[in-house]
């Protein structure tokens, strides 16, 4: 799954990477128990980042959310927030980046990072 079922065009790997490097800054801000100002989504966008989260609708949904609970270290998570460093029509083109803050363990932890979960 994830990076493993990524077409080769995906990429680009770099973009891939400097979302990364923006989501380890705003755990570094968070961590350090500043204030982002505004609202996640919007710093993001000031950071040129497409950030996207589940609708409420989708995110009620059971099969849905098994799609995107992933391992968090600890357990089992479901995981709303996401990067979109790729914006394609078909999946397999569609790159994904799904993390999660924990308050408690002041750090950001990347569920998945690959192709889009259908």
């Amino acid at each position: 799954g994830g990076v493993a079922d990524m077409h080769p065009d995906s990429g680009p790997p770099q973009k891939v990477y400097s979302y990364l490097e923006k989501l380890a800054e705003l755990a570094e801000i968070k961590a350090a128990g500043e204030s982002l100002g505004k609202t996640m989504a919007g710093w993001f966008s000031e950071q040129n980042v497409e950030y996207g989260g589940e609708s409420g609708t989708k995110s009620g949904n059971r099969d849905f959310q098994n799609r995107r609970t992933w391992h968090d270290g600890e357990n089992n998570t479901y995981f709303e927030d996401h990067l979109k460093p790729n914006q394609a029509t078909h999946p397999d083109k569609c790159v994904r980046i799904y993390f999660k803050w924990f308050e408690d363990r002041k750090k950001i932890v990347v569920g998945w990072l690959g192709r889009h979960p259908e």
